[in-house]
């Protein structure tokens, strides 16, 4: 950072979300290695819209480094279940007992768990990238108790 100047930056920024200031500043050599955290209620965006986060600066030193993240807490509870078209689903069931259901394992016990996910509509496999459509997994090490 020495070496790039960035320890030295001169410059001003600003932030926003759907053309409303969020913050604004300078970023200057005394608070070069400052962080600023901002945040603001997901009731504020535009609901079925995209919402854009603006990150600007002026000409000067220096690069102006962000994250965003979005984290929501839902009450499980609360949750109403929806239907987009895709139906995701996983089952457990024990190496030695693949027939029925896991309800309870114990600590070192080897599962088998199968994953799929379909296209409720079509019921074709979904096309999903980095992801297996219809995968089944052995683990024959100690696992964690699971129930369901």
């Amino acid at each position: 950072m020495r070496h790039s100047g960035e320890l030295n930056p001169e410059y001003a920024w600003a932030a926003s979300i759907n053309d409303r200031p969020l913050s604004a500043g300078r970023a200057l050599p005394a608070n070069a290695l400052q962080t600023k955290d901002l945040r603001f209620e997901v009731s504020g965006l535009i609901r079925r819209e995209t919402n854009l986060i603006e990150f600007e600066r002026d000409e000067g030193a220096g690069a102006l480094y962000y994250t965003a993240h979005l984290n929501l807490e839902l009450p499980v509870d609360e949750i109403q279940p929806f239907s987009r078209g895709i139906e995701i689903s996983r089952s457990y069931t024990l190496v030695s007992d693949e027939s029925s259901a896991l309800v309870k394992a114990g600590a070192g016990g080897a599962l088998t768990i199968s994953n799929s996910m379909m296209k409720r509509r079509s019921f074709t496999p979904a096309i999903c990238r980095g992801a297996s459509t219809n995968s089944s997994m052995r683990f024959a090490h100690p696992s964690p108790a699971i129930s369901t």
